[in-house]
């Protein structure tokens, strides 16, 4: 269940920035290059074990999905701060993408403990991702 807790507070984590962003309207270069596939959740999908496992379980589809959306809404967001900035006619946007951002984020969050759900019942199963999990780094 630990490797789902420090899924859900890197994207906590990635949200904020996203949120320090708009506030500075300033947007650091490392957290634009970040995306579903660079980010530790991504990484960690992208492993054989954990591919085979998730899609055991059909979980494939909906993680993927949240977790794209996730980013591709985060990106956009950024790239709209580092082009425009904050204005009074684009204050509406911020507001409703940040809303999609976290609805999103919810969804994602959601698969994350019923993935857990499913897996526990499993020990096979749960040994694989623990130890594909290693593989991982957590930078």
């Amino acid at each position: 269940k630990l490797i789902f807790i420090t899924f859900k507070i890197a994207h906590i984590i990635y949200k904020s920035n996203i949120y320090a962003s708009i506030t500075k309207e300033q947007v650091e270069e490392e957290l634009l290059k970040l995306d579903s596939n660079s980010c530790l959740l991504g990484r960690w999908m992208s492993i054989s074990g954990v591919k085979t496992v998730l899609e055991k379980y059909g979980l494939v589809r909906k993680l993927r999905e949240y977790h794209d959306k996730v980013h591709l809404l985060g990106k956009e967001i950024l790239e709209k701060v580092k082009s425009e900035g904050v204005t009074k006619d684009n204050k509406d946007w911020y507001y409703e993408n940040l809303v999609e951002l976290e609805n999103v984020a919810k969804l994602l969050f959601n698969e994350f403990i019923i993935l857990v759900e499913k897996v526990s019942k499993n020990s096979d199963d749960l040994e694989i991702l623990l130890e594909e999990s290693k593989k991982v780094s957590l930078k």
